[in-house]
């Protein structure tokens, strides 16, 4: 984590949620978060130079705790059964410090350049998540494989921001209803490409 020690660095992004629930994630700096954990504004610049940075470490301790808490023995279970699982999980992982979460992710929607900055990270956890259902995640269809899911996740985190529903009923169905489109749209894309092998190999 840089020259900010583990435990530190897991209290500044504790001190970074509080502001965001307090103020909004618009109003949090730098300033604010090295002032309410007691440390120089200066080293803190050296681990998270932005609150991009910030939002990009949070981002990467969510994904430990999912990946973390993800069964092993899931593996058993149909591919889209461990996808819903695994980006359930993350929602209800956010759902810890949802007024923070909602802020921070409100903010982002608004805010294309921070958004692209974060993109890479969205990618690299939408391939985890590939690799856990055992779905090829290199590769043209596998890049592809890995923008459609980043689109899943972000539409399914937008219906989340606003539901109000028991345990996220709303969210739960939404995420399984996209992802069955997904599925559906894999069998074709698989059916062609084997319909294209077997024409190359009758010509």
């Amino acid at each position: 984590m840089g020259k900010v020690q583990r435990k530190k660095g897991d209290q500044i992004l504790s001190i970074a949620l509080t502001l965001a629930e307090e103020e909004g994630w618009s109003g949090v700096t730098i300033e604010k978060i090295a002032k309410r954990a007691n440390l120089n504004k200066g080293k803190l610049l050296e681990s998270y130079p932005t609150t991009k940075h910030v939002v990009l470490a949070l981002m990467k301790q969510v994904s430990v705790e999912v990946f973390d808490r993800l069964d092993p023995d899931d593996s058993t279970e149909p591919t889209k059964d461990i996808i819903h699982n695994a980006l359930m999980s993350r929602v209800e992982v956010l759902s810890k410090n949802r007024e923070a979460y909602t802020s921070i992710l409100r903010s982002l929607f608004f805010n294309p350049r921070d958004a692209i900055f974060l993109y890479s990270e969205i990618m690299n956890i939408m391939a985890r998540t590939l690799e856990i259902a055992g779905v090829k995640n290199t590769g043209l269809l596998g890049h592809l494989r890995k923008k459609a899911l980043v689109a899943i996740y972000l539409s399914t985190l937008r219906v989340w921001i606003s539901d109000d529903s028991p345990d996220c009923a709303r969210t739960m169905s939404f995420l399984d209803k996209r992802l069955q489109d997904a599925e559906a749209l894999e069998g074709v894309v698989q059916k062609c490409e084997r319909f294209s092998r077997f024409s190359r190999q009758e010509v």
